[in-house]
């Protein structure tokens, strides 16, 4: 998501922007460092729910290849949240 698509988001949400350049860069880098927990937060909500599709114990065969879409699709979405937060050693 880039810095106008959040100001655009946040316009359409009601959010009026400033006019005074100093005051609406300040209130604009507010709305997408906002913006940005609110992603990283649903992300997380995201890999949790494939955690909780994941069987464990004995699982027939059908199964274990929807346990390793869950965990590829869990360990993706964390990997995108690292990467937004600049880690390193994201796979």
């Amino acid at each position: 998501m880039t810095p106008d698509e959040v100001i655009a988001m946040a316009r359409e949400a009601g959010i009026a922007s400033w006019h005074v350049d100093l005051k609406k860069w300040v209130y604009e880098q507010g709305i997408e460092r906002f913006a940005k927990l609110v992603a990283a937060k649903e992300r997380e909500a995201c890999a949790k729910v494939c955690d909780h599709m994941v069987m464990y114990g004995p699982v027939a065969e059908v199964q274990q290849r929807y346990n390793k879409a869950y965990v590829d699709c869990r360990d993706a979405i964390r990997a995108r949240d690292k990467a937004m937060k600049g880690e390193t050693n994201v796979t």
